[in-house]
């Protein structure tokens, strides 16, 4: 399965590439076939495993993402592996089955709890991994070496957050390596878009992501909203990275 996996990834690809960078990509009938391929061998999948260890804000604009991810590999039971501090985002998400959290913190700093991950890691079998993160980091390419997975597809991506070496290593702990765009400030919708695309599914990169609220959450937007006379408003997070506003 993994090597006739791997050809039909080449042969496609070409086309998922056209097709990540437009919003309309006239399929050819031969394309149209691999592309069916591709989906039949999808739908074999019955455990599958994202590894996005990210901040809070890129985790939220994925949610999106993960309808789309859900729709390519219907019969699978999808486990999420992100930072503790998403919970509240990734517990709400009805995509997910299984949310793993880990603690960024003692991941960095605690040689006995990265151990302990990497052990519970090696627990599972799955039959595919997908690292969706464009900017890939050592800890989290680590994590995905020790997971037990058939077929493991990641990002060709850049090296702003890794050792252009020690990225060229980790490269070699994928079964396929999907190329992306190398525009390197590229909005994340519309990276998140493509990476679904380059997956061989459908994404508008115009949709906004959902954010799934508890009861408490929509009684207070509800009652402010009311409060103020909001017809037509928007919110807005400020966030930092790397420690700049």
């Amino acid at each position: 399965m993994k090597n006739n996996l791997i050809a039909i990834f080449k042969k496609v690809l070409p086309a998922l590439k056209k097709s990540a960078g437009q919003n309309y990509y006239p399929w050819e009938e031969e394309e149209k076939q691999l592309l069916a391929e591709l989906h039949s061998y999808y739908s074999l999948v019955k455990s599958l495993i994202i590894v996005r260890l990210d901040a809070i804000g890129d985790s939220l604009l994925f949610t999106n993402s993960m309808n789309q991810i859900r729709l390519l590999f219907p019969e699978a039971k999808i486990t999420y592996v992100c930072y503790l501090e998403t919970k509240e985002i990734i517990d709400r998400c009805e995509f997910i089955d299984v949310p793993v959290y880990i603690d960024r913190n003692l991941l960095s700093i605690n040689k006995a709890y990265r151990e302990k991950v990497y052990a519970s890691m090696q627990g599972y079998q799955f039959d595919l991994l997908i690292n969706p993160l464009f900017s890939r980091e050592f800890l989290a390419e680590e994590i995905i070496h020790f997971i037990c997975a058939d077929f493991k597809i990641g990002l060709s991506g850049d090296d702003s957050n890794i050792d252009p070496v020690l990225l060229k290593v980790t490269d070699r702990w994928y079964d396929f390596i999907l190329e992306t765009d190398t525009v390197h400030n590229k909005f994340e919708l519309h990276r998140n878009a493509e990476i679904v695309k380059l997956l061989g599914g459908v994404s508008d990169q115009t949709k906004l992501p959902e954010l799934w609220t508890n009861r408490e959450d929509g009684d207070f937007i509800s009652n402010f909203v009311q409060q103020y006379h909001l017809d037509d408003y928007a919110v807005i997070f400020p966030g930092t990275k790397g420690g700049k506003n």
